[in-house]
């Protein structure tokens, strides 16, 4: 039985088009940007953390949270993080698809 190929699908990424935009994001100060795009950030910033607060109580949120501890749960301290406004600790990538989707359900 022949073992299927994958293709993978979109446009093709370099590291040298990934590398300027980590550079571009990460590693540039803030005193580059104009005040009024700060501004915004910062106010933008406030309204997500707002929406996932209040989605918080909410039986998606819950149960996301619950599965990101059952599904994706670490205890080690370096690979793990505490789920915001939860406290129990989840993988890297587990807490940020908790918090993710109790955002969303809002």
């Amino acid at each position: 039985m022949a073992v299927p190929s994958y293709r993978r699908e979109g446009p093709v990424v370099s590291s040298d088009t990934f590398t300027r935009l980590a550079d571009f994001v990460l590693r540039r100060p803030a005193c580059v940007f104009p005040t009024a795009v700060l501004e915004q950030a910062r106010y933008l910033l406030l309204d997500t953390l707002g929406i996932a607060i209040a989605a918080g109580p909410m039986e998606a949120g819950r149960i996301a949270r619950d599965a990101a501890v059952l599904l994706y749960g670490s205890n080690d301290p370096q690979y793990s993080a505490r789920m915001l406004f939860d406290g129990r600790r989840a993988s890297i990538a587990g807490a940020a698809y908790a918090v993710a989707t109790q955002t969303d359900n809002l």
